[in-house]
């Protein structure tokens, strides 16, 4: 899935799934949810909460 594709199922830009990528942008509840559903998975399955510094990790 290209970042577009999923960028237009979670609508938002395909820059914020670029920014959630490099791990310069932590995602609303709303938006894990809706990134996580476009890959039919868990939100778990896509995000890791990170102690250090406190920031979500997207999963690869």
């Amino acid at each position: 899935m290209t970042q577009q594709q999923l960028a237009d199922l979670a609508r938002v830009t395909r820059q914020t799934i670029a920014a959630l990528e490099a791990s310069r942008y932590n995602p609303s509840l709303l938006l894990a949810m809706r990134i996580a559903k476009a890959f039919g998975v868990p939100v778990e399955d896509v995000f890791q909460y990170e102690e250090e510094p406190k920031k979500f990790s997207f999963r690869r």
